[in-house]
């Protein structure tokens, strides 16, 4: 008789820094190296981040009009009450790292890395996480309008209260994905690759069209 398998979820525990100093008058900026530091209240330009590193830090209220990250290594890393219209994080590395109480208009972080990471209590518009790689993440009391994971692979990624508009998964890899959190307002593309995620029966109820109609079934009242 084949055993089946247990779909493994992550649990996530909170960061926990040591004591961090207080951040220069002139930090941060791109390519910049910061460990065991907290930035509080910094503004956000065009480029400002691309290419840093941060270990062991605390991000604290970041506002601007565009935030970049591209190809920016956040480890053990927290941000919070980060505030920007956009988000550019092209090849961005999270890893055991939480974003926390923020809005963000546009996030771009397409081939992306996101491993261990806890995104909470946060509102975004559209979030493009197609081609990036995604292991160990919690999605936590998060609105979307638009979820992009075209492309990408999620293994051990889960939602908790969450609410989404849109979802796009189009060549989506899923394994130990857990979509009972997350509440679709709207549409779903490409059903055949919810492959390897776990809905509870509401959600399969509420999916009946689509699974519907990428098998060629028509349904009438």
């Amino acid at each position: 008789m084949a055993v089946r398998k247990v779909p493994r979820f992550p649990v996530l525990e909170p960061l926990r820094f040591p004591k961090l100093d207080h951040a220069p008058a002139d930090a941060p900026g791109a390519r910049g190296s910061y460990d065991l530091i907290e930035f509080t209240d910094a503004t956000a330009h065009e480029d400002s981040l691309d290419g840093a590193s941060f270990s062991e830090c605390v991000l604290n209220g970041i506002t601007g009009e565009e935030l970049s990250l591209r190809g920016a290594r956040i480890s053990e890393t927290r941000i919070t009450g980060l505030n920007v219209p956009t988000l550019r994080g092209s090849r961005v590395l999270f890893r055991d790292a939480e974003l926390l109480g923020s809005r963000v208009g546009a996030m771009e972080v397409h081939d992306g890395e996101f491993r261990g990471t806890l995104i909470a209590e946060s509102k975004f518009g559209w979030v493009n996480f197609r081609a990036a790689q995604l292991q160990r993440v919690v999605f936590r009391d998060c609105v979307f309008s638009e979820l992009d994971f075209g492309g990408a692979t999620l293994a051990g990624v889960s939602f908790e209260n969450c609410r989404v508009d849109a979802l796009q998964i189009d060549g989506a890899r899923l394994s130990d994905v857990d979509l009972r959190g997350l509440t679709i307002i709207g549409s779903i593309s490409d059903a055949q690759n919810l492959r390897g995620a776990t809905i509870s029966s509401q959600q399969a109820a509420e999916l009946t069209r689509v699974f519907a109609s990428h098998l060629g079934i028509s349904v009438e009242d």
